[in-house]
């Protein structure tokens, strides 16, 4: 691999969270409509049955002709494999998982050796002088090297992996304090369940889980059946982000200090990007990680940049408490008026948030758009008196578009046109998160695609029985 094609930590990382957004929106969505088939399916099957059954033996159906004896068969048939799919579907979810896990990983581990080169003084690779020459240059060798290390690591279980990057690049402290390490450990466990004995509890599951300090064993028996539903899958893809951005971090500023600010402003997108999709949960954890395990930060902007995100964070998640202590133990009086106005409407002080605004004018740090999307004005776009310093300042309604990043309906290609009614619902379904949210959200969406299904389905009972 030549050394322009080696991707940045950055991209790794951004690349690696995009594709944990993806599964777990899918999984969702999947899952979904796998429960609304199943669900149908299972219905007709009863009702079927039901109208049938033998009243001495009712396990038995009776008076079926050859064309009822064959609906019946097809009823069972389908309800069965949709069973089966629901398994199958979410199996696939958690191997993917872990799969785009250890594609993540291998990226991490290049781009860290190509950080820091002396790296490769600790690699135990041994050549042959012709194998050497065989190469054409030194890059080439080192990109051999560095396969070699990722396949040999990619091989390790990901307990072993740990204890290798904390050997390697001298951390003994990776795994100290990370609470997920468990549910990590749980779910790379389970996923080999699922690949190599149909997800039946292994002897080997249940001592890794246990060396590893994994709760709610007990009872769990060698040749349990353990699946993974959609909830258990949306669970993974959120640990799965949470150990990637710590490891990344941990790894990136230990390898070299001298891009703590480029780690610094990665890990703010990250957390701002949670904040706008509303992972509230999710950015408190990773928030709370950029000051109580981090602690250094490049410079004082960035600090306070993340505790605004963090504190924040508190606010939107319920705990307005958090937000207050958080904002309170720092000194904000010497900032610039962004930080003032950030915590001042972060103290709840409306009034004073709406002076600072109109000091701040309409060519100030802030800008209108940025207080129509940005996540901190969330709850103040809703204040009266908030909408009127804006109208105000910027001489235009708060409510209207954006003007920034406009794109015309002509502009877009036909597969990415605006989603209609039912499109743009779906879209907020996927990105909800907490499973309170998304249950609301699952119930008026298998309600529909029932409807959707139970008409396509009578139809084709129909059409069935026209041909027997």
């Amino acid at each position: 691999m030549a050394a322009e094609q080696i991707p940045t930590i950055e991209t790794v990382v951004q690349s690696f969270l995009t594709d944990l957004a993806s599964v777990r929106s899918n999984a969702v969505f999947t899952g979904i409509f796998i429960q609304a088939v199943e669900g149908i399916t299972g219905q007709q099957y009863k009702e079927f049955t039901d109208a049938r059954r033998d009243p001495e033996n009712p396990t038995f159906l009776t008076g079926l002709n050859l064309a009822e004896y064959k609906h019946f068969l097809r009823l069972q048939s389908e309800h069965k494999r949709a069973q089966r799919g629901k398994h199958i579907a979410t199996r696939g979810y958690m191997v993917s998982l872990v799969s785009q896990y250890d594609a993540f990983l291998s990226g991490l581990v290049r781009a860290l050796f190509t950080l820091q080169p002396s790296l490769f003084n600790g690699s135990k690779r041994s050549m042959e002088v012709h194998e050497i020459l065989n190469f054409t240059s030194i890059d080439e060798l080192k990109d051999s090297i560095v396969d070699d290390e990722i396949e040999s690591l990619l091989r390790e279980s990901h307990i072993q992996q740990f204890a290798w990057l904390e050997n390697k690049f001298g951390l003994q402290t990776l795994r100290k304090d990370l609470e997920i390490w468990p549910a990590f450990v749980e779910i790379t466990q389970r996923r080999n369940l699922f690949v190599h004995s149909d997800g039946r509890v292994s002897k080997q599951y249940l001592k890794n889980c246990q060396e590893q300090g994994v709760s709610k064993l007990d009872g769990l028996a060698i040749g349990a059946q353990l699946e993974a539903d959609i909830s258990y899958v949306r669970r993974s893809a959120d640990v799965f982000y949470e150990i990637a951005v710590k490891l990344s971090q941990v790894l990136w500023r230990k390898v070299q200090p001298r891009q703590i600010e480029q780690a610094d402003l990665l890990l703010n997108e990250i957390a701002y990007t949670l904040l706008e999709r509303k992972r509230y949960k999710l950015a408190v954890q990773i928030l709370d990680f950029a000051f109580l395990t981090l602690k250094r930060h490049s410079n004082n902007e960035a600090k306070l940049r993340l505790l605004i995100n963090r504190a924040n964070a508190y606010r939107l998640s319920g705990n307005n408490q958090k937000c207050l202590d958080l904002i309170s133990s720092e000194d904000w009086s010497a900032t610039s008026l962004q930080f003032k106005l950030a915590s001042t409407l972060l103290r709840g002080d409306i009034d004073r948030a709406v002076e600072l605004m109109r000091e701040m004018g309409a060519n100030g740090e802030i800008t209108k758009d940025s207080y129509r999307v940005w996540p901190l004005f969330e709850g103040a776009r809703d204040d009266e008196r908030f909408q009127k310093a804006f109208a105000e300042i910027f001489e235009e309604d708060l409510g209207a578009p954006p003007t920034t990043k406009e794109i015309s309906e002509g502009q877009l290609e036909p597969q990415q046109k605006a989603p209609g009614l039912t499109g743009a619902f779906l879209l907020e379904f996927l990105d909800a998160t907490d499973l309170d949210v998304a249950d609301e959200f699952n119930i008026t969406v298998k309600t529909n695609l029932e409807a959707a299904l139970e008409a396509g389905s009578k139809s084709g009972v129909k059409s069935a029985a026209k041909l027997n």
